[in-house]
């Protein structure tokens, strides 16, 4: 009951602003997908959130890719719409993958397909219970690189040369300052890395209705 009551406040205080081809309250991606992301509003075990989902909308499910170019569009969607990966919640949203079994193959659910296009995070799914499903997560990366700060005046050398950087990157435009001779790393870029976990866990939902079934 307490969930269907957020689902109800999600309707009132969704923008219906614009005229769009999703109904209210799904959102149009480049590519044509229509989502819909309560994020931080509603955290169910998996099977709740497809039932979230549906109660949204008839047709309504937990995200799915049927190709690569559909990842694409939805994952370039997310940063557009929302920043980066890293402001998502921890370990979340569910999407509509399911573990056949104890096997680490998971098909759609809305289908029964195999998953062919896959983005599962390094070492993953790797979740030794059987029949789970997969979350779109955060993975982030850093490496070292050759670069000091020789004293705190956030003017940096190479290692190995002592020669100045010349062409810098720097996430903010400018170093941090976080003490007396620092070094640099390589941040790659946020993505929406998979991983896998029972689908008794309790994450956050990303839910779609295709176009096509929005009336």
């Amino acid at each position: 009951m307490f969930v269907y009551f957020i689902v109800l406040v999600i309707f009132a205080v969704s923008s219906t602003s614009g005229v769009k081809p999703c109904d209210h309250p799904f959102e149009e991606t480049p590519g044509g997908k229509c989502l819909f992301n309560p994020m931080e509003l509603i955290q169910a075990t998996w099977d709740q959130g497809q039932r979230i989902c549906r109660w949204i909308h008839e047709n309504g499910h937990l995200v799915e890719f049927q190709s690569y170019e559909e990842m694409l569009d939805v994952t370039g969607y997310l940063n557009e719409r929302y920043g980066s990966c890293s402001n998502w919640p921890s370990g979340g949203p569910w999407i509509g993958a399911i573990e056949v079994a104890d096997t680490n193959d998971f098909i759609w659910y809305s289908n029964n397909s195999t998953v062919v296009i896959e983005n599962w995070a390094i070492e993953q799914p790797n979740s030794p219970t059987f029949g789970d499903a997969a979350t779109m997560s955060c993975e982030f990366s850093s490496y070292w690189i050759g670069a000091e700060e020789r004293g705190r005046d956030k003017d940096y050398v190479w290692a190995s040369s002592g020669k100045p950087l010349l062409v810098t990157n720097w996430y903010y435009a400018y170093p941090s300052d976080s003490g007396t001779n620092d070094a640099i790393f390589l941040d790659n870029s946020y993505n929406y890395r998979w991983d896998d976990c029972p689908k008794s866990c309790t994450w956050y939902e990303l839910c779609e209705a295709d176009p096509a079934d929005l009336s």
